[in-house]
């Protein structure tokens, strides 16, 4: 998600931060403020506090899921079983005709400096297209050989070829691509160098330390993760390009000196564009029900158990959190569904029946009446003088030991 404010930008664990303060926030407010204004509508007994907290979790679920509908938009289109990908990168400052027999693309022109993709290739196993090259503008270096060339892709996975010079002869190099947005929703990115000489690539971020990428000759970096923020791009100490990398975002960057010395930044997938700030609507009310079920509950068991039972219930009470917590890892982990909405609407749709189960038991419960524990326990109380022995003691079967 993008967490750019203009003035700030949020990152992606900071959002964590807003469960803890809110609950501090709410406690107080829900024994001065929610708690009087619920007793006006009649929810006043512990059990249908527990169960409006309920409700209120599967409605966070249920917001959860609207805003992963909107979310899947911004997703990396990833190739399936029975698909691969296929992109071709031009390091060269110059277009060129490509023909081929690759579906629907038998005849298309790859721009100078730019990417063409094909993210829904029907390969079972593994396929070879076959390609001719022709140049479409002047000059001796953008010449080519009429050979014919291969593509090799394989079945769910992504091949990127980079168009480069080297040694004289325009080439194609081979590498396998991940296009898959980082799971911290950091900016992804890797420089495509198409030199002849030795060249030294310097990322700066504006706002902090510099840090430095280089290698020589012809390269292919591996991926990079790196801060959301504006970079100037040094090549050799020369300021080549000034770029905004965003949250979310897989880039590639071609560094090209075949007809001077350019840098041109290509979007593999798209940055997030969903604000981040559309998470506050879920934590606000996943916390309101987390505060009103779990302060509730523990008072509700501590109360409501038997004097002899009182830690037991309260070690219940914890187990429950428990298997709640292994129910969330055992779908994750399984990945019953395809699409992480799906898993929202599950954990909504278990949330709804077990509060509507939950109610009909709490509907013919007959609550205990609360003990006022100000008073001592009768198991602790002293008896009245005119009731003890002529001993003076409450026990008129204790015996007091002769080494005393």
């Amino acid at each position: 998600m993008d967490g750019d404010l203009g003035f700030w930008t949020i990152k992606p664990d900071q959002m964590q931060v807003i469960n803890p303060l809110l609950i501090l926030v709410f406690i107080p407010l829900y024994e001065v403020a929610f708690y009087p204004l619920l007793s006006l509508i009649g929810i006043r007994r512990p059990l249908q506090k527990l169960t409006l907290g309920g409700i209120f979790a599967g409605l966070a679920f249920v917001i959860s899921t609207i805003v992963e509908i909107q979310l899947e938009s911004t997703y990396a289109v990833l190739p399936k079983e029975g698909e691969a990908q296929l992109r071709i990168f031009n390091g060269m400052n110059c277009d060129y005709r490509v023909q081929s027999n690759i579906p629907e693309h038998a005849d298309f022109t790859l721009q100078a400096m730019s990417m063409f993709e094909e993210k829904y290739l029907n390969v079972k196993g593994k396929a070879t297209y076959t390609y001719t090259l022709s140049s479409t503008g002047p000059g001796s270096d953008c010449a080519v050989s009429d050979e014919q060339r291969t593509f090799e892709v394989e079945e769910e996975k992504q091949y990127s070829y980079f168009l480069r010079k080297q040694n004289s002869v325009v080439s194609a190099l081979r590498y396998e691509d991940d296009t898959e947005k980082s799971s911290k929703g950091y900016p992804v990115y890797r420089v495509l160098g198409n030199t002849a000489t030795n060249r030294t690539v310097v990322f700066r971020d504006i706002d902090s330390d510099p840090f430095d990428r280089h290698k020589n000759g012809s390269y292919v970096y591996d991926l990079v993760e790196s801060y959301p923020s504006d970079y100037e791009i040094y090549v050799d100490g020369e300021l080549s390009l000034t770029y905004e990398m965003r949250l979310g975002g897989v880039y590639a960057f071609i560094v090209s000196d075949v007809d001077g010395l350019i840098t041109e930044p290509i979007i593999v997938t798209e940055p997030n564009s969903v604000s981040m700030l559309w998470l506050i609507p879920q934590y606000v009310v996943m916390t309101l029900g987390e505060v009103m079920y779990s302060i509730t509950g523990l008072e509700f068991s501590f109360t409501q158990a038997p004097e002899s039972m009182k830690s037991v219930l309260q070690g219940c009470w914890q187990l429950t959190v428990a298997v709640g917590n292994l129910i969330v890892v055992i779908v994750a982990e399984a990945k019953i569904f395809d699409a992480q909405k799906w898993e929202f609407v599950l954990f909504a749709g278990l949330m709804f029946v077990d509060m509507g189960l939950f109610s009909i038991l709490a509907w013919r419960y007959k609550q205990i009446p609360l003990k006022n524990y100000d008073e001592e326990d009768d198991a602790n109380a002293t008896l009245p003088i005119d009731q003890k022995d002529q001993t003076g003691l409450d026990n008129p079967a204790f015996k007091k030991s002769s080494d005393e």
